[in-house]
């Protein structure tokens, strides 16, 4: 007999539409219900250069009081993250499905926190190995990145 697939709950559902949702005003919603979901977003927001869209969908709350408590804009992460869009690309090159990703360790490393890293070896030449992600208001955010080495 075939086995039975549970449907996902429906915070876990990516609307019918797909991930990324224009409604009639031109206004966007972005989906990420997966980290590979995530990924997908950063890079097209980065290349769009949708900084509004990066900031209010993508970016952890933590992240943000981060950069707002040192007195910085957190619009800052998305400049960085446009300077850096090659690392950005190469990193998930080597992941290209996500926590998907055969050999990529994926760990929850707190309460609604997980960490999405590439294996030893492939780390040679690059400036991120992996990113760290949290699970908030139904959808996974960026928490940031970790550095080679």
């Amino acid at each position: 007999p075939k086995r039975q697939s549970r449907p996902l709950p429906d915070f876990l559902r990516t609307p019918a539409e797909g991930i990324r949702v224009e409604d009639e005003d031109g206004t966007i919603t972005l989906y990420s219900k997966s980290v590979r979901q995530l990924m997908t977003h950063l890079s097209t927001t980065i290349a769009n250069g949708e900084r509004e869209l990066f900031l209010e969908y993508l970016l952890a709350e933590r992240t943000k009081d981060e950069f707002i408590e040192r007195g910085l804009d957190p619009g800052m992460a998305f400049d960085e993250l446009t300077n850096r869009q090659r690392d950005l690309g190469r990193l998930f090159y080597f992941m290209p499905m996500g926590e998907y990703t055969p050999g990529v360790y994926y760990q929850s490393i707190g309460r609604n926190v997980f960490r999405v890293r590439l294996p030893n070896q492939t780390h040679e030449g690059l400036y991120w190995i992996g990113l760290d992600v949290v699970f908030e208001d139904y959808n996974y955010r960026l928490r940031w990145f970790l550095p080679n080495g």
